[in-house]
């Protein structure tokens, strides 16, 4: 049992995180469902923001012991997440643990723990790409095989006109 989350969790910044313990009351108003099941309560909460992408979101992470995310929720501001999460766990306001992890720090902890996540050429991880394809000991994002087969289609024209 882990109660601190490490600085990312899906490659997203922790900015802030609860344990669910016995001064914490699940009041069963929430309505999560993961594949098609009703999400019950759970053990942490971690309040996060993609690193990645185009949206800054706010996510409400419901995790295990482990900080495993098995649901989440998306919110406009820190105050609303908390504010829906002490609708769903009564007494959870008091237990939020602000942590200070930058934009940075969280990158560099996902990159030394992801080492077979991002794209072989370009370095960017799923979130940033909308596709990645995985090989034995490398993997190419969608944008590089675009510009490989951009390439190759220049290359052989080029070969042909000579």
């Amino acid at each position: 049992m882990h109660d601190v989350p490490p600085p990312a969790l899906d490659y997203a910044r922790v900015v802030a995180y609860a344990v669910v313990d016995d001064s914490v009351e699940w009041t069963g108003r929430q309505r999560l469902f993961v594949n098609e099941v009703l999400l019950g309560p759970v053990s942490r909460l971690a309040i996060a923001q993609n690193l990645f992408g185009d949206r800054q979101d706010l996510l409400l992470f419901h995790c295990n012991d482990e900080w495993t995310v098995l649901g989440v929720v998306v919110r406009a501001s820190i105050q609303e997440i908390k504010d829906a999460a002490e609708g769903w766990y009564s007494g959870i306001g008091a237990r939020w643990i602000d942590v200070a992890n930058t934009p940075e720090s969280a990158e560099s902890w996902i990159r030394a723990q992801e080492t077979t996540v991002s794209c072989s050429f370009c370095d960017k991880f799923p979130p940033q790409v909308e596709s990645m394809a995985f090989g034995k000991n490398a993997c190419i994002c969608n944008e590089c095989t675009k510009r490989l087969y951009e390439e190759l289609s220049s290359g052989s024209e080029a070969g042909s006109a000579a």
